[in-house]
């Protein structure tokens, strides 16, 4: 059975440890690959009813399940939809539609701001590309 109730995830993830999820302007989803997926979060796999085709540097692949992952900076779950050899990513467009603004400045590490209560996350770039702490490993 399916369960993405953060109540029943949330049991399990001070068990764990932090992993990182690049924010990527140009990813349309968020994705994950299996092997990022924690045992919790295995289990909340699901068949999507829209499966879709996604371009990527290898070609086009098909995507044809999510899970909830927890997003720890963000203290929150979110659906991530499955690939098989995925990096864990974030869609910056995606983090934009939650209510989030993303800052880039000059000298700085970029940030997320919660445009409801203007609490800011920074999001630290290793080689140019920003981080958040996204989940429980």
């Amino acid at each position: 059975m399916v369960s993405d109730n953060p109540k029943t995830l949330a049991k399990t993830k001070s068990k764990q440890q932090i992993r990182d999820l690049l924010l990527d302007s140009g990813a349309s989803k968020h994705m994950i690959g299996e092997r990022h997926l924690t045992g919790p979060e295995k289990r909340t796999k699901r068949t999507l009813e829209n499966p879709f085709i996604i371009q990527t540097a290898n070609g086009p692949r098909p995507v044809k399940h999510e899970a909830s992952i927890w997003i720890h900076s963000l203290n929150k779950f979110v659906w991530a939809s499955i690939m098989a050899d995925s990096p864990a990513v974030r869609s910056l467009g995606g983090v934009a539609e939650e209510g989030y603004d993303f800052q880039l400045c000059h000298g700085q590490d970029p940030i997320l701001v919660n445009c409801a209560t203007k609490r800011q996350l920074p999001c630290p770039a290793t080689q140019n590309v920003p981080i958040i702490v996204a989940g429980m490993e």
